[in-house]
């Protein structure tokens, strides 16, 4: 069974002040792109709720061949336990600006950590 840790997300201390919703967020450093060429087309599917932790309702079975996780695995924990640290509070930011604005969803590119700890790139 995969472990991961609990993230205490808090959402922004003042909403009011955040920055407007975005519908696509770039985040791609420098040479980072988002299918490299060993790379493979795959996708999987999340569901997670509208609390501050973005806790996982759902996960596909596609996820084993995407990051080697087992859906029940990591089934309750946060969203933002995978990300990359120098992605996590702009991605915080855009889950809150979502909710707050009513959106259905919110494109983003980023890093996710897979069950090797290395980091795989995502479009969510």
């Amino acid at each position: 069974m995969t472990t991961r840790s609990q993230s205490r997300c808090q959402p922004p201390s003042d909403p009011s002040n955040s920055q407007p919703f975005s519908p696509i967020l770039l985040l791609r450093p420098p040479n980072h792109t988002i299918m490299d060429d060993d790379t493979e087309n795959v996708s999987y599917i999340i569901i997670h709720d509208l609390s501050p932790e973005a806790k996982m309702l759902y996960l596909s079975p596609s996820l084993t061949e995407v990051l080697g996780f087992e859906p029940g695995d990591v089934l309750g924990t946060s969203s933002f336990d995978w990300m990359h640290p120098d992605e996590v509070e702009v991605v915080k930011q855009l889950h809150y600006d979502t909710i707050r604005e009513d959106k259905a969803a919110a494109v983003a590119y980023l890093r996710v950590q897979n069950q090797e700890d290395a980091y795989v790139s995502c479009v969510i």
